[in-house]
């Protein structure tokens, strides 16, 4: 999509124009926020293309960046899930009637009743999985972020080695404004999974 405003720059400023208008941003919130909405512009643009998740573009695969006010009338962004994501909870629905007989009993219960617990209001904010490879984790986060998406939360789902390496990446360089700009997003969202913890010192 850079390339439809790089030829048509008048067009991503029209349509900021009318974020601004619409979210009541002042020159100053403009400026200070001009590159969130402009990211905020591409990944509309984005969520309105016909795509399946594999081959999503936006900033966080599977999820649109969309804006609000913050404290003082500045920008502050978040996270809703993409048509693509949308399309795929959809078309996936079918997999809530399956039985997983290769988990025991006892522990399909036990992860049921860990994940009702966190949904609870004076739950605790944070929950850690732990187990050997293959045991479900990522299936139960996934599971898990998707219900929370359906109520209605923002919501990121990030594989901490990919992460990692595109900090380590920006140091000292010209991304390191977009990756601290990345990692402000995260903080704002809802409900933030993140995968494969332990997984980025593998190469180390």
């Amino acid at each position: 999509m850079a390339s439809l405003f790089e030829t048509e720059p008048s067009r991503l400023e029209l349509e900021i124009d009318a974020i601004c208008a619409q979210l009541g941003l002042n020159e100053i919130a403009r400026k200070k926020g001009l590159m969130v909405l402009e990211d905020h512009v591409r990944s509309i643009h984005l969520s309105a293309t016909n795509h399946q998740i594999d081959n999503c573009a936006q900033m966080l695969k599977g999820f649109s960046l969309h804006l609000d006010t913050g404290p003082n009338g500045s920008v502050r962004p978040f996270y809703v899930p993409c048509s693509c994501l949308k399309q795929w909870n959809e078309h996936n629905a079918y997999i809530k009637k399956y039985v997983m007989h290769h988990f025991p009993n006892q522990g399909r219960k036990a992860a049921v009743a860990s994940l009702q617990e966190s949904l609870m209001p004076e739950a605790i904010k944070g929950v850690y999985l732990y187990g050997d490879p293959g045991t479900g984790k990522t299936t139960l986060t996934i599971a898990f972020a998707n219900e929370i998406a359906k109520r209605g939360k923002s919501v990121a789902h990030v594989l901490v080695q990919e992460l990692v390496a595109m900090l380590k990446a920006s140091f000292g360089d010209e991304n390191a404004e977009k990756a601290g700009d990345v990692t402000d997003r995260l903080r704002e969202v809802d409900l933030l999974v993140l995968d494969d913890i332990g997984g980025e010192t593998n190469g180390e």
